[in-house]
């Protein structure tokens, strides 16, 4: 399989969990907000809280798709690529 074919096919099924997640208004929420300036979602803290950049909602969130996207093989540049596609498919 090519790589876009690999791609392509990886975000529409991480799309179809997420748009079926119990936690979807928190994904949302999460890929909305994004992580922060000059961070990307791999190198953010995944601390969530009072204080802390993210909520717990959103923490959980980002926790839960960066296994998911893990768990699909998207590591180093292809998870970074791969979190910003899905919250393209979401803002």
């Amino acid at each position: 399989m090519s790589f876009e074919a690999k791609f392509d096919n990886d975000l529409t099924e991480i799309t179809k969990i997420i748009n079926k997640s119990p936690k979807k208004k928190d994904v949302i929420k999460m890929f909305k907000k994004g992580p922060p300036e000059n961070e990307g979602f791999q190198w953010c803290s995944k601390e969530g809280g009072q204080g802390f950049y993210w909520t717990e909602e959103e923490v959980g969130a980002l926790k839960m798709f960066s296994g998911l996207v893990l768990d699909y093989q998207w590591d180093s540049s292809g998870y970074s690529i791969m979190l910003r596609a899905i919250q393209q498919k979401f803002v």
